[in-house]
């Protein structure tokens, strides 16, 4: 049996004439890629000044804005690329700079691929948006409270509280000392990140206000003795990590404490069962012991006595 090949057209034969002008035409070849080319800038060029802006007013278009009430306004201060997974922040050493966490350990993942940052953000023009981020230490744990105070950094990040200095005044701390460690799991025995050293607070009264949630601590004092809470609470300390001792109990997922002129605690807490998570806000006065939970759930508040 014959079986007819099919002949390849030869290139000569091509039926595109506008192929066999160009091929004709090398001049031609050349000047319509270089029109191609022209075009093709004038499109690449378009799309990179669309980037979105680094700070400034401009910023403010790429988020819907904030719906507040009467009387107040809301300005975006800073975003990405400045900053990224923002945990906590806290006011900082001077007019228009904050300090701020980048929380790597929990933003990533289950796996430690990159350990979290406490970051110095600065306006250095005054125009109301942040325009420098300063790496202001970094190679902690899961950061979940930040206090600046007298020119020192506390950070609490499970199970760790840490304290840090700029001596030099550069931006960049120079010194760092871990005032008690036992407050909570490391990251490596708690995937979830949770439920360990919270927030931290410098009351008035001049003690730290420690925010533990409900895995409790395990804490060497450096008077030599132990202090050991089974669930969450309130501890104090002394700015140099003397002193410790348990300052309000019963309490669960204690996230952050907030005081008042007369040094009354304000948290917030979280109760998530299979159901239902209830947040909730507790109120512990410096007096005799007293604890009014207000929980929140499916949007109405209930009040519970102790």
């Amino acid at each position: 049996m014959t079986v007819a090949k099919r002949k390849s057209p030869d290139r000569d034969e091509c039926p595109d004439e506008q192929l066999k002008a160009h091929r004709q035409n090398p001049d031609l070849t050349r000047a319509c890629a270089w029109v191609a080319g022209f075009f093709l800038l004038v499109t690449v060029l378009p799309l990179a000044a669309a980037d979105p802006p680094l700070t400034g007013p401009a910023t403010e278009k790429r988020f819907p804005p904030l719906q507040v009430p009467p009387g107040f306004k809301a300005t975006l201060f800073a975003c990405d690329p400045l900053i990224e997974y923002p945990s906590v922040i806290a006011l900082g050493p001077r007019v228009g700079s904050v300090f701020l966490a980048h929380d790597y350990v929990t933003g990533l993942g289950f796996d430690i691929v990159r350990r979290d940052e406490v970051r110095l953000l600065e306006d250095r023009d005054g125009d109301g948006y942040a325009d420098r981020s300063t790496v202001y230490a970094g190679g902690f744990n899961s950061v979940q409270g930040l206090a600046f105070h007298g020119g020192t950094v506390f950070v609490m990040h499970s199970p760790l509280l840490t304290a840090l200095r700029d001596r030099d005044g550069d931006g960049v701390a120079d010194e760092r000392r871990d005032l008690l460690t036992g407050l909570g799991l490391p990251p490596e025995q708690n995937l979830q990140r949770l439920h360990g050293a919270n927030g931290v607070v410098l009351g008035h009264d001049g003690w730290l206000y420690l925010a533990l949630g409900d895995h409790g601590c395990d804490v060497p004092r450096p008077e030599g003795d132990r202090l050991v809470l089974q669930g969450g609470g309130i501890l104090r300390c002394r700015p140099d990590g003397r002193d410790l001792h348990i300052f309000a109990t019963g309490l669960r997922n204690i996230y952050d404490v907030a005081l008042d002129e007369d040094s009354t605690c304000s948290s917030a807490t979280t109760k998530t069962t299979a159901a239902t998570t209830r947040t909730g806000c507790i109120t512990v006065s410096s007096g005799p012991t007293m604890a009014i939970r207000i929980c929140i759930t499916n949007g109405r508040p209930k009040r519970l006595l102790p």
